[in-house]
């Protein structure tokens, strides 16, 4: 599904919604993530605005003749995990393309965004277990 002006969670749970109608079952082993089209980022620069994204919810099968699920095809990617508190996502993604751009590889300006909050066994927040793996697609 593509996004826009669109409250996250609430995506999440209808993208969610709309697999398991469609007939999909869902790979819990795996987790969502989303998929942000950001070509300034990949690029070196930052430009406000509203750009595409995607929810992608793993699944383990998928019905035919279903169009509106749409199968993310493998990729190269350049991934690096932050654990802490991370505040700014455009520095962290700017310093990401810059890597792969000295590695040799050329970001597509496509990047996957998981972010996961850990808890302690209290069920208090303890903000030093945030964890957010963020991902570069590369040609």
């Amino acid at each position: 599904m593509e996004g826009g002006r669109y409250d996250l969670g609430q995506y999440l749970r209808e993208t969610i919604t709309e697999a398991v109608r469609a007939g999909c079952r869902l790979n819990w082993g795996r987790r969502p993530f989303m998929r942000v089209n950001r070509p300034d980022l990949a690029e070196g620069v930052f430009r406000p605005g509203i750009y595409r994204y995607h929810i992608c919810v793993p699944v383990l099968n998928q019905p035919k003749g279903c169009e509106a699920i749409r199968a993310v095809q493998p990729r190269r990617i350049l991934s690096v995990t932050w654990h802490g508190r991370v505040t700014d996502l455009v520095d962290h993604t700017l310093t990401l393309a810059a890597d792969a751009r000295a590695r040799g590889l050329k970001p597509t300006g496509w990047f996957h965004v998981i972010q996961l909050i850990l808890n302690r066994p209290s069920g208090e927040h303890d903000p030093v277990s945030d964890m957010l793996q963020l991902g570069c697609i590369v040609e």
